[in-house]
């Protein structure tokens, strides 16, 4: 995997950090826009998986529009989306799905529409080594949602009214086309919606299996961040809002010591 080096973070991006993330901001990059997919390889060597960020040329990462494809550490980036839309109620909808009523809205990301551009690729993957498809399964019990937060992986018709497919539920196993499993040929890649029903951070854990040409069964797990935060503009609202308050509460305390202090 190629190394990376860090950019300058722009201040929203922090604000959201520390607005959603209990006042603590972790030193990754942030994913905000473009193609990019959570990519897999292959260690022959270490006989195991190679999880990562995968972004293409024209992501934007901390802000700014990448000319070439970057490989990234699933601990070195996060995800962060501020797209919404309501869910659909065709095709069943998602209320099983997601464990909210049709119609409700929600943070949603994976398509050109709904920014970043996020899809699971299994391209670095020859398919002359490998014998099965790829098997991706999510892991509702080793992954961390906000409270009251779910997530959800699925697919819809284009004009976005009817639910085709459904693969990843943090709420009910049972609710999916496959046990919170999808299955990727190597040298593929899809794109999905993913589906966030509370802002904040998600931290979402997959396994990835298939069975190698020499090296038999090969299993690898990682956790993958995803960030839903408000709009840059309700961002630098409370931003300002903030500010005042603080200038204020200064102002207040500069006024009560002059109060104080002897003439």
């Amino acid at each position: 995997m190629s190394s990376r080096s860090f950019l300058p973070v722009p201040a929203v991006f922090l604000v959201a950090a520390l607005l959603i993330g209990g006042g603590r901001a972790r030193a990754e990059a942030v994913y905000t826009a473009g193609h990019a997919d959570v990519g897999v390889g292959y260690l022959a060597a270490d006989k195991q998986f190679d999880p990562h960020w995968h972004t293409h040329a024209g992501a934007t990462v901390d802000g700014v529009v990448t000319t070439v494809d970057g490989e990234y550490e699933p601990a070195t980036m996060r995800a962060q989306t501020y797209a919404q839309r309501l869910t659909p109620s065709g095709g069943g909808g998602l209320a099983a799905l997601l464990g909210v009523p049709n119609g409700t809205r929600i943070s949603v990301m994976g398509s050109t529409t709904f920014q970043p551009n996020l899809g699971f690729g299994t391209e670095e993957l020859n398919p002359a080594d490998w014998t099965t498809p790829i098997t991706i399964r999510f892991h509702p019990g080793a992954s961390t949602l906000p409270s009251g937060g779910a997530f959800g992986l699925y697919t819809t018709n284009v004009a976005g009214t009817n639910v085709v497919d459904r693969f990843f539920s943090s709420v009910d196993a049972n609710a999916t086309d496959f046990g919170n499993t999808l299955q990727l040929n190597p040298g593929d890649h899809a794109h999905y919606q993913w589906g966030f029903t509370q802002q904040g951070t998600y931290d979402l854990n997959f396994t990835w299996t298939g069975t190698h040409v020499s090296d038999g069964p090969i299993s690898t797990s990682a956790t993958f961040r995803v960030q839903a935060v408000p709009e840059p503009s309700t961002i630098a609202m409370v931003g300002i809002a903030g500010g005042a308050a603080l200038i204020g509460v200064v102002r207040r305390r500069r006024a009560r010591a002059a109060a104080r202090t002897p003439a």
